[in-house]
């Protein structure tokens, strides 16, 4: 489970779909978080007995979820905004929900060698990437008026 998920986590990371979607970045980011984020909830649901949770965290991450849930309903925006986040950012309840669960799986596993490996993986496709871009070497059709530079998150102030 912790290889399953740390491939999910850098596709996450690196997941674009520049030549079939309207959307580029979000729809396929935002399904593969879901997907990672639903298998830390059946792998800590299923596992529970076994799992040695820090109860300040959970707290914390309670706390915060309450209060994500509480602007779902109060904020004035449609409950499909405040679920899913509006279109072109997605950072709704949703996806607070799928990173908190990806961050409490995480918290529970004692080795984090491979997820560091995919971190520094992942940090050295995003840096190559970068320099094609920088020299003009991209191969996807970005539409940017700001900067050559878009990365996978789509904006080039990332």
């Amino acid at each position: 489970m912790v290889k399953r998920v740390g491939i999910l986590i850098g596709l996450v990371s690196v997941a674009t779909s520049p030549w079939t979607t309207y959307d580029p970045i979000n729809p396929l980011k935002f399904a593969l978080l879901g997907i990672c984020g639903l298998s830390c909830i059946a792998f800590m649901i299923l596992n529970c007995e076994r799992l040695k949770v820090d109860r300040i965290l959970i707290a914390l991450l309670t706390i915060f979820l309450f209060q994500a849930l509480i602007s779902v309903f109060f904020s004035g925006a449609s409950l499909t905004d405040g679920f899913f986040g509006h279109y072109g950012r997605n950072f709704g309840f949703f996806t607070w929900l799928m990173l908190f669960a990806i961050m409490l799986y995480l918290s529970t596993i004692e080795k984090t060698e491979f997820f560091l490996r995919v971190l520094l993986s992942v940090g050295g496709v995003s840096f190559l990437y970068s320099i094609l871009q920088y020299f003009g070497k991209d191969p996807a059709p970005w539409e940017n008026n700001f900067d050559s530079i878009v990365g996978f998150l789509g904006n080039p102030n990332f």
